[in-house]
């Protein structure tokens, strides 16, 4: 009895998370389509190259496989070595998550399917850094947001 119990509670949490994963008025209504994003980065491009910040420069987006949208970057000051050495992957993809999740120009994507993918290249082109936001990683953003915290 004493292991059946956490085990509901487990399966509780989980039906609850799925009903609320799958509500219209928390996940946005309808999923993207390849269209979508195709038109997404065919907007974005015509903008690139842009400098995002002193270090940092947007150098193309693009629709993935699937229902994914791909953001390229190039750190122009950066080496590949300098990257894996000073853990600046594991700051850029919480960054990234925290803006994707709680941007409204970018959460519209997540809340319909879509994986968005940051790849960041060195100042030599070399990729260097590559990370993925995926729906499910927006879904205690979402709660918030709903519950007006």
């Amino acid at each position: 009895m004493r292991l059946l119990v956490p085990a509901l509670a487990l399966v509780a949490v989980a039906a609850v998370g799925a009903v609320l994963w799958s509500a219209p008025w928390l996940v946005g209504i309808g999923a993207a389509t390849t269209d979508d994003l195709k038109t997404v980065s065919n907007r974005l491009t015509a903008k690139l190259p842009v400098m995002i910040d002193a270090e940092t420069r947007l150098e193309s987006a693009e629709a993935g496989a699937g229902l994914e949208q791909v953001f390229r970057f190039r750190l122009v000051n950066k080496d590949a070595r300098e990257l894996e050495a000073s853990g600046v992957a594991a700051r850029l993809q919480e960054r990234a998550r925290q803006g994707i999740c709680g941007r409204s120009s970018t959460a519209p994507l997540v809340t319909r399917g879509v994986r968005v993918t940051y790849v960041y290249e060195d100042r030599a082109g070399h990729e260097a850094i590559r990370f993925s936001v995926r729906p499910v990683d927006c879904l205690w953003t979402r709660i918030q947001r709903v519950a007006g915290a």
